[in-house]
């Protein structure tokens, strides 16, 4: 068996840090309805890795939260109006409320800091240090 202080244990330790504060300080990351497939992910790693740990239970907590707040919503889709036929918009010229986002997306956020990209390779995320500001066009 490993000793505390061994590599293994201090990989596990920053991983549950590192993630535990993904986490806790930054749900939003993780709401990719309707599958979550970055905290389903996050959700299988602990399972394996660290089972039984805090880390493993705020995962499936943020889990049970997050498809938690899509059931109202499937509800409401359920029982919303049909939506307008397309090409036609409401008198007043704006989409219907029915029709937009609950959040707005993010796309170059969720493209630049995405799980696949995370998982890929742990460092892709790293800035590379301070720049020395755009390219001179001086000769």
């Amino acid at each position: 068996m490993e000793e505390d202080g061994g590599p293994l244990h201090q990989l596990k330790q920053a991983m549950s840090s590192i993630l535990g504060t993904w986490l806790f300080q930054y749900p939003d990351d993780f709401h990719q309805p309707p599958e979550f497939p970055c905290l389903k992910t996050i959700v299988a790693y602990v399972e394996l890795s660290m089972p039984g740990s805090d880390l493993e239970q705020q995962a499936h907590l943020l889990l049970a939260q997050l498809e938690q707040l899509e059931l109202p919503e499937a509800d409401s889709d359920a029982t919303a109006p049909a939506p307008e036929p397309a090409g036609e918009a409401p008198l007043d010229g704006e989409p219907a409320p029915a029709l937009l986002p609950a959040t707005a997306p993010e796309p170059e956020q969720r493209d630049a800091l995405s799980c696949e990209a995370a998982a890929s390779s742990p460092l892709s995320a790293v800035d590379p240090g301070p720049s020395s500001g755009p390219p001179s066009t001086l000769p």
